[in-house]
């Protein structure tokens, strides 16, 4: 049981293991202790809509005022089976997916912290530093070339160090250059990645992975980033 906003703000700040996450992603708290969380540690906010337990009314106040803010809290909420079920009927719970969610020409913002925006910026600049892309590369990450890669990439750079709403695609594609980038020794900046940024592998790592938690990018796979596989039958 979670008592009060201080205490699930400490929770929060400590280093990721089995016995936080389960009190965090599965602890039940008062509906007002969820909404002191919220007022007194707005932060939180993108942990709290993943709770498994969280009361209809709390799950109201970060649609409507968090998840304005980050689309990432929208997204939790509405595709959480308790949402659902108090705005919509069964007719139309069964066919809301994750497409039905995603507006592709939508301008989405997220609330990222400077060091998650600073990696982001420096997993599309870094392709045009001590990278080597191919052309094949290139059309991996989401881009038509190693030039719209380096073009294009900038732009999305700019926009993110300046904190504007992009679309989902120009979110997937910074999220994929950065993974690429960060990892590979064969085509990415992989031990320049440090001497580039200055921030150390192991906080690097950190930071993809909250990145990878919070923003919404995998159900794009298909829809429009790529071809989803289908598994043959037999």
């Amino acid at each position: 049981m979670i008592n009060s906003a201080i205490e699930y703000s400490r929770l929060f700040d400590q280093p990721s293991t089995r016995e936080r996450n389960d009190i965090l992603y599965r602890g039940e708290a008062e509906t007002s202790v969820w909404m002191e969380i919220l007022d007194k540690f707005p932060r939180c906010g993108a942990v709290v809509s993943e709770n498994w337990t969280l009361p209809i009314e709390v799950l109201d106040r970060l649609d409507r005022v968090e998840g304005a803010r980050d689309f990432g809290i929208r997204f939790s909420v509405r595709t959480s089976a308790r949402w659902k079920d108090a705005h919509l009927d069964v007719t139309e719970r069964r066919v809301v997916g994750f497409a039905s969610l995603l507006d592709l020409n939508e301008l989405v913002p997220y609330e990222l912290t400077w060091l998650e925006r600073y990696v982001l910026r420096h997993g599309l600049i870094q392709w045009g530093g001590p990278a080597h892309c191919t052309e094949e590369m290139a059309v991996a990450l989401g881009f038509c070339s190693i030039q719209d890669l380096f073009r294009e990439g900038s732009r999305i750079a700019s926009d993110i160090e300046a904190e504007r709403p992009m679309k989902h695609i120009d979110w997937a594609r910074s999220m994929l250059a950065t993974e690429v980038v960060f990892m590979s020794g064969t085509l990415g900046a992989a031990t320049d990645w440090v001497d580039m940024t200055t921030i150390p592998d192991a906080l690097t790592f950190a930071t993809l992975r909250k990145l990878q938690g919070h923003l919404v990018v995998n159900p794009l796979i298909g829809l429009a980033f790529g071809t989803r596989y289908v598994r043959p039958k037999g």
